[in-house]
């Protein structure tokens, strides 16, 4: 998907990780979820981002990743929401009645942010 201004894709090249990590950092830490990390970056969930359950979705403009958002199906490795809700998630996991995913790691550059096609783009 693609506009006049930046383009919607599946990240297809893991070696670009590290600016997910850095935005997600500097998004974090200027929302006072995190302070500042040495190495400038967060990863929350890394076992989760080599999952071949887990799609994350860039938006880019001009070479630069300016936001993200990250979707995994479960599996034997899990979910992101393992870490707070497991035991609700494992009663659902029980009945077996639908596949489970969850989305996460929704972050967009300052200068992006609230703009809402954006959101609505990397969501799509």
């Amino acid at each position: 998907m693609s506009n006049n201004t930046y383009t919607i894709s599946i990240l297809q090249d893991y070696s670009r990780l590290n600016e997910i990590y850095r935005m997600i950092h500097d998004v974090w830490v200027e929302s006072g979820e995190v302070s500042v990390q040495d190495d400038g970056m967060v990863n929350s969930c890394p076992h989760l981002d080599s999952n071949s359950n887990t799609f994350i979705v860039i938006a880019e403009l001009e070479d630069k990743i300016i936001g993200t958002i990250t979707a995994t199906v479960d599996s034997k490795v899990g979910l992101n929401v393992d870490h707070w809700f497991k035991n609700d998630v494992d009663k659902y996991r029980i009945l077996r009645k639908h596949q489970l995913g969850s989305s996460w790691r929704l972050a967009t550059i300052s200068s992006f942010r609230g703009q809402r096609k954006l959101i609505i783009d990397l969501i799509a």
